[in-house]
């Protein structure tokens, strides 16, 4: 192989893995974007550091929410002790992990 044909196809290997890095990275980088998970109901009662939810098949589940967690409730920032028996939730994990965000509305 010749000097010249030689760095043509490094060149265009180089350029290939360039291409698959632009089109991996949006697919990679959305697969960690926090998303609305399960979880969603009517608040029951708030906890410490956890809210109490009836889901719409009438089932009970505590969701734990950390301290770094945002909560806001009807789009404005709020103290997780702010939200209401009644009022209607969704939570937002990181994939499965944890809680990242509860997004809360008054009916």
């Amino acid at each position: 192989m010749t000097a010249a044909r030689h760095s043509s196809v490094i060149r265009r290997f180089v350029i290939a893995l360039l291409l698959f890095g632009a089109i991996a990275a949006p697919a990679a980088q959305a697969a960690r974007k926090p998303t609305p998970s399960g979880a969603r109901g009517i608040v029951v009662r708030v906890e410490h550091r956890a809210v109490v939810l009836r889901a719409l098949d009438g089932s009970v589940q505590r969701v734990v929410v950390p301290p770094r967690a945002a909560v806001s409730l009807d789009g404005r920032p709020v103290a997780l002790g702010a939200l209401r028996p009644g009022d209607i939730v969704l939570v937002v994990r990181r994939g499965r992990g944890a809680v990242v965000e509860i997004r809360a509305f008054t009916p």
